[in-house]
């Protein structure tokens, strides 16, 4: 039998299976424990790993420098207001009933004798008198109704510089209103007597005499002295203006005063006013809201009935669910609750306005507050379509232009 010859190529084959079958297997990796494994260590490696931590040195400015910037998180107008919720009853919680008493600030205490004015008239009128020895001033404030404050400052012509001081002046102690500030002086002193100026008025006279050639001259005493500089004052104008405000600075303190007196009384009258028209609206929008339900039933009533004849003069068999779907969401275009909701809303935030003795002007508040109510009137007349309702609303319209109509008076 003839031997066959093998060839290299099998021969290279055989050694390397040979070698593979005399080779080790692989070893293999014993697991990972659980605590490697695991994404989340156990509780006891957790407190270990938080001691460590807190054991640890801090880090290096140059670390921390080193990691970017957190970006400033976009605050949730929702979550902003159910978190101040909650803060507020878990401090209620924890303080008891009496929290927001202890917080709250103490209220202003009336003066003795009188009751102390919540709301401001911008009308009134202050004035005051004085000086010192022959040099009496004359003061006098008006006030009239402004969306802001302007003030006319009207001096006598020596003290002119004084006019930004009181004009500031005045800023500082009326917050709105148009100020008219007269000053009226009497000075009987000899410092108030003008000198005549010798040097400019024989200056006057020579070029007088000098034209005399063209023609004759007429020399008129009082002509003379009404030229520019034949008279000045004899006292310093620093001094004079040093004087004067040492007298007027107290007599316009004193007559603010009394326009802010004035101004108080008008506003007691003004505030009961006020108070009786928002009786009126409470009262008729308390009429409206016994109302509202009467009128989506109604409504309900008579649209169903409509579509049940045009249903059957048509022939057309609909379901029972159609038809109350189609009604209910008709019948939402009477519903007037939302806005006897916010119109009743705005009542209270008028009176709270009213009551509210921090010494802001508060007029401009209570007029927007008037058109906001009586834009919501307007809506509950167009959404209701009842006769009832619309007496009321008369009624609660007219309440509201009276308070617009005041609320212009108010600082």
């Amino acid at each position: 039998m003839a031997r066959l010859k093998s060839s290299p190529s099998s021969c290279r084959r055989r050694r390397s299976l040979v070698q593979a079958s005399s080779s080790p297997p692989p070893a293999v990796k014993p697991p990972l424990p659980l605590q490697a494994t695991h994404p989340h260590p156990p509780l006891r490696r957790r407190r270990r790993l938080r001691r460590v931590r807190r054991s640890s040195p801090p880090r290096s400015r140059s670390s921390r420098a080193r990691r970017p910037p957190r970006l400033p998180a976009r605050k949730n107008p929702l979550q902003a207001k159910a978190l101040q919720t909650r803060n507020r009853l878990r401090h209620e919680r924890r303080g008891g009933a009496n929290a927001h008493a202890r917080c709250a600030k103490p209220a202003a205490t009336a003066p003795a004798g009188g009751t102390c004015a919540v709301i401001r008239s911008m009308t009134g009128f202050g004035d005051a008198s004085g000086g010192d020895g022959p040099l009496r001033y004359f003061v006098e404030i008006r006030s009239l109704n402004s969306r802001y404050f302007k003030a006319v400052v009207k001096l006598p012509e020596a003290i002119q510089a004084l006019e930004a001081e009181l004009e500031a002046l005045l800023r500082r102690r009326l917050k709105r209103g148009f100020v008219t500030l007269s000053v009226k002086a009497s000075d009987t002193s000899a410092s108030a007597a003008w000198l005549v100026n010798e040097a400019a008025l024989r200056r006057y006279i020579e070029q007088a005499q000098a034209l005399a050639s063209l023609g004759e001259v007429q020399f008129d005493a009082a002509a003379m002295l009404a030229l520019p500089g034949a008279l000045q004052p004899a006292a310093d104008d620093h001094e004079r203006l040093e004087q004067a405000r040492e007298a007027l600075f107290p007599l316009v303190e004193q007559a603010c005063t009394s326009l802010e007196a004035m101004r108080a009384r008008e506003g007691e009258a003004l505030q009961a006013e006020l108070q009786t028209h928002l009786a009126v609206i409470e009262t008729s929008l308390a009429q409206v809201r016994s109302r509202a339900p009467a009128i989506v039933e109604a409504y309900e009533k008579r649209l169903r009935e409509r579509i049940e004849r045009l249903l059957h003069e048509a022939g057309v068999v609909a379901e029972g669910v159609d038809i109350v779907r189609e009604v209910a969401m008709h019948a939402e275009k009477c519903d007037i609750a939302e806005e006897v909701a916010r119109l009743a809303g705005h009542l209270e935030q008028f009176r709270a306005l009213m009551d509210r003795d921090n010494g802001e002007p508060v007029g401009r508040t209570l007029d927007f507050l008037a058109q906001e109510m009586l834009r919501e009137a307007n809506t509950i007349a167009g959404k209701s379509n009842d006769a009832e309702v619309s007496r009321e609303i008369v009624l609660i319209k007219g309440a509201i232009d009276r308070i617009k109509e005041q609320a212009q008076n108010v600082e």
